[in-house]
């Protein structure tokens, strides 16, 4: 580890997965599709209603929740979320810092 390393994460700080991300996992893929399309169609007052599934926050799951997750699929995180959180941050920024000099 050296100092472009240090820079490097320190430049995608503030970085972090969007919404659409609706499993929470730090990345837009098939399971979050799939998820979806499980709850398509349905609103608040449905028996199977899930409220991470509407992700434009209008009371259904609609073609619309689909195309933004659809707009966004292939979207990770980058390896500078070294904590696996969902975000670069100060403690992404300090556990880089704390390996300088270790040559890992």
């Amino acid at each position: 580890m050296d100092i472009l390393d240090v820079a490097r994460v320190a430049g995608k700080f503030g970085m972090q997965i969007i919404t659409p991300d609706v499993d929470h996992d730090c990345d837009v893929d098939v399971t979050d599709v799939a998820f979806e399309a499980l709850y398509f169609g349905t609103t608040v007052s449905s028996p199977n209603w899930n409220p991470l599934a509407d992700v434009t926050h209008d009371g259904k799951v609609d073609i619309l929740d689909v195309a933004l997750v659809a707009n966004y699929f292939g979207q990770a995180m980058g390896p500078e979320d070294l904590n696996h959180d969902c975000v670069v941050n100060i403690l992404d920024v300090a556990l880089e810092a704390s390996w300088f000099g270790w040559g890992v």
